[in-house]
């Protein structure tokens, strides 16, 4: 029978994934479910970053800590929002700095079962700081214990 070479992480698709909700105040950052999902999940970006990068981005860890799975993403963590003007005369919209930052948003990773630890990171959080093209940071990171999955609804 022929050998099938192993493909790369970041070219595989997966069929199976963990929804992770996660809730934040400022920059703290609670995960607060997993479940089990069945759903294709796209390939991985490339697994190496570039020691000043910036942006948002998540990655997945086996259990010797190598990364397996990373995403970029537009950052959940709103410190600022849209804010549209009243003046019929003058429309525009302006973004505006948020006092108490807090929300939910949730990541997609891939469900592989020797893969449980999930890192954030993050350029720094403040409006100011993201346009000036910060170096992201490890902002969380959170081991998934096979206690804390819910079987989930099937997509």
């Amino acid at each position: 029978m022929p050998q099938v070479a192993a493909q790369p992480p970041e070219t595989r698709s997966y069929n199976k994934a963990l929804r992770l909700t996660f809730e934040y105040e400022g920059s703290s950052v609670k995960l607060v479910s997993t479940q089990r999902v069945d759903m294709i999940l796209p390939p991985s970006h490339p697994l190496e970053t570039k020691e000043e990068q910036s942006g948002f981005w998540f990655t997945l860890s086996d259990a010797q800590g190598k990364p397996v799975y990373r995403r970029a993403v537009t950052n959940p963590i709103r410190y600022d929002r849209e804010v549209f003007s009243n003046d019929p005369a003058h429309p525009s919209i302006q973004r505006v700095p948020v006092e108490k930052p807090k929300g939910t948003f949730v990541m997609l990773v891939p469900d592989v079962s020797n893969a449980r630890t999930v890192q954030l990171f993050s350029h720094p959080l403040e409006p100011a700081a993201a346009a000036r093209g910060l170096p992201a940071r490890e902002l969380a990171k959170f081991t998934i214990t096979p206690e804390q999955i819910q079987e989930g609804n099937k997509q």
